[in-house]
């Protein structure tokens, strides 16, 4: 089901089209949607993740004011999005990153303070100006990692699934199924 189609077209929402999603990556997307964020601290969520609604509430009661959600109770792999932390800082973020070596995965749900977003802004279109539209937005995080603080918050073993496929649609259909919501 379409996000649209879903929740509507009304004044609370407001989408913004990537015309290029085929030949340039989320963090082309990422750059679209900041002139209409402006300076206003904003939630950044990736569309293929379905995850409890539980983890958003703990990590809006409880996190820092720029922080990404992080699992660090699954077995990471060479595709997962993954994270360096030193006490709860963030200080490395890459898929190329060394599983072994990594304390997590990022689930791709974040919060970004007016000046957390505001650096991340600036680092993001540099990427554009030089037209790394190869990249994921995490690029433009891993840049701001020693400019701006950006604090882990954990999952808590809550469950969430990226959806890339069909198996995954049918995994995530049987997960919220489950919940009691």
């Amino acid at each position: 089901m379409c996000i649209r189609d879903r929740f509507g077209t009304d004044s609370r929402f407001l989408y913004v089209d990537n015309p290029h999603y085929e030949a340039r990556n989320n963090i082309y997307s990422l750059y679209l949607a900041f002139p209409h964020i402006g300076d206003a601290p904003f939630l950044l969520f990736n569309s293929d993740v379905l995850f409890h609604p539980a983890i958003l509430e703990m990590a809006l009661e409880n996190g820092p004011d720029t922080f990404l959600i992080i699992d660090n109770t699954k077995e990471l792999g060479e595709e997962e999005m993954k994270v360096i932390i030193e006490g709860d800082r963030i200080r490395d973020i890459s898929k190329a990153l060394d599983p072994s070596l990594s304390h997590g995965e990022y689930i791709g749900i974040s919060k970004f303070s007016r000046k957390g977003g505001m650096v991340l802004r600036r680092h993001i279109e540099d990427l554009i100006r030089k037209e790394k539209y190869e990249e994921f937005y995490e690029a433009g995080i891993r840049l701001m990692l020693d400019e701006h603080p950006v604090m882990a918050t954990y999952t808590g073993g809550l469950p969430w699934i990226e959806i890339d496929d069909h198996r995954d649609l049918e995994e995530a259909k049987e997960m919220a199924r489950l919940w009691d919501l």
